[in-house]
């Protein structure tokens, strides 16, 4: 294995971590999102951009497989704003039936607050909102914070 690279299980090997901070893009970490247990001991999560594709699957298969999530703290940055041209392609899957991810709203009955940090004018901030509230059965209070 060479330094700095990830092992493909790694994300699946820590399930009984408090709090778990994911900022930085790594496409073994983007797969092996979609192969990890339960995080049954998880209350907060703070996740950068990378988590957005493709209809926010990542974040939402996070979120479904952290029973006492209890804060969602995002980290979106001005380069991800300026190459953003038509946000509304974060929102293609939350209504395609293809995606399992996003088929049936869920219940993150401990999550109270999302603190999401971004760029002052960022046009992503009403489609990441949008796709939280169609998923996530649970009243939540949404934070933004503009830099």
């Amino acid at each position: 294995r060479h330094p700095g690279s990830f092992n493909q299980s790694a994300l699946s090997n820590i399930t009984s971590l408090r709090s778990l901070s994911l900022t930085v893009r790594h496409k073994v970490l983007e797969r092996d999102v979609l192969r990890c247990a339960k995080f049954n001991s998880l209350t907060t999560l703070s996740l950068g951009e990378w988590c957005l594709g493709s209809g926010c699957s990542s974040l939402l298969h996070l979120l479904q497989r952290s029973p006492k999530i209890q804060k969602l703290i995002l980290h979106l940055t001005d380069v991800g704003a300026s190459q953003c041209d038509h946000p509304e392609q974060h929102a293609v899957v939350v209504g395609d039936p293809t995606c399992s991810e996003t088929q049936r709203p869920f219940n993150c009955e401990n999550l109270k607050k999302i603190e999401i940090n971004c760029p002052l004018g960022d046009k992503r901030i009403h489609v990441i909102v949008r796709i939280l509230y169609e998923n996530i059965n649970s009243p939540t209070e949404i934070n933004i914070m503009s830099h």
